[in-house]
């Protein structure tokens, strides 16, 4: 309660915490968005190209294409997704574990 009246007193340190809250909050919901909407999207698109094509890995211009997403994006969620694994050999191309 005292940390409550504290921050309505002191303007300056009170507009200071709702920002930090306001930072913290933005960046999980962001971080949330990614795991849980835009790495599965790339997940299945994967998984179809890999049966469409027939072949082991895909590389990440083909995902990219696929969900119009950037490379760089699509090597995020590729290692933040846990069923997708990168080749050891060619690390720009991507598989199902």
């Amino acid at each position: 309660m005292e940390l409550f009246n504290f921050l309505s007193k002191n303007a300056f340190f009170g507009a200071f915490v709702a920002g930090v809250a306001v930072i913290v909050i933005v960046t999980i919901s962001a971080w949330l968005y990614r795991k849980f909407v835009m790495a599965p999207k790339v997940y299945e698109a994967l998984n179809a190209g890999l049966t469409k094509h027939d072949c082991t890995f895909l590389p990440s211009s083909f995902l990219a294409s696929e969900t119009s997403y950037t490379i760089v994006e699509i090597e995020k969620l590729c290692t933040m997704h846990p069923n997708i694994t990168r080749n050891k050999k060619q690390l720009e191309s991507w598989c199902i574990k």
